[in-house]
């Protein structure tokens, strides 16, 4: 069986494009019959996972790329917090 999940997070432009840079060395390295696609459009951060077999592995890798995402994304609020100082 073919398990599939999307994520779409409203960022903002530059913020997204920033975010899907700071994903895609999570994207290497991927389980065997696991495909991931990204993407920054219309200032939203686009993130696909397609998994065949296992769902476990795609909710967890899932909750990986959130993590990572929510890391990126405080990192952009620090950096913009220290360049308006």
């Amino acid at each position: 069986m073919r398990h599939r999940a999307r994520l779409e997070v409203l960022l903002g432009a530059r913020e997204a494009r920033a975010v899907v840079g700071a994903l895609r060395p999570s994207n290497v390295r991927l389980p065997e019959g696991m495909r991931i696609a990204m993407g920054a459009r219309r200032g939203r951060l686009e993130v696909r996972i397609g998994m065949r077999d296992g769902l476990f592995t795609l909710l967890s890798t899932l909750n990986e790329l959130l993590a990572e995402a929510e890391a990126a994304w405080r990192a952009l609020l620090v950096a913009k917090e220290a360049k308006l100082k």
